[in-house]
């Protein structure tokens, strides 16, 4: 796992998810909100992704484009908890056994099976909803709490 240079502790946060048009309801749109939050009480903020996922102005470590699979897990692994749509890096979060948050929209949430640990392993918490406007910051902050 890489080490960050910081004595805080890391969220890393990855607000993408498949590009299909048909997947875009699955993409939780308020990562900005919970990024500046994140960073008001106190954490470092890394974040992941690439191509067609959201970039979002001012994380403390911007990965955004700049690493490769297995360096991407590293990093990952560095992190003290680790929020994610359902994605590539949701399901490495979990086969990793990271502590991490999956926020699951559309009707992909109704089929999430806890038995599955690339989907869910004993450090995840998994919310969901058919419309991800529903799922405000405030939840997932409150989320943060019971894991950090």
């Amino acid at each position: 796992a890489y080490q960050y240079p910081t004595e805080k502790k890391v969220i890393g946060i990855h607000a993408g998810g498949n590009p299909d048009p048909g997947w875009l309801g699955k993409r939780w749109p308020y990562y900005a909100g919970l990024l500046y939050d994140l960073k008001a009480r106190g954490h470092d903020v890394a974040l992941f992704g690439q191509g067609k996922d959201n970039y979002i102005e001012g994380a403390d470590f911007d990965y955004f484009n700049k690493l490769d699979l297995l360096d991407t897990a590293k990093h990952m692994a560095g992190c003290n908890l680790f929020i994610s749509n359902d994605s590539g890096t949701m399901h490495m979060a979990s086969a990793i056994g990271m502590k991490h948050i999956a926020i699951f929209g559309g009707n992909g949430y109704k089929w999430i099976n806890k038995n599955n640990p690339a989907v869910y392993n004993k450090n995840s918490i998994i919310i969901g909803a058919q419309d991800l406007n529903t799922v405000r910051v405030r939840a997932i902050l409150n989320l943060t709490k019971g894991i950090l």
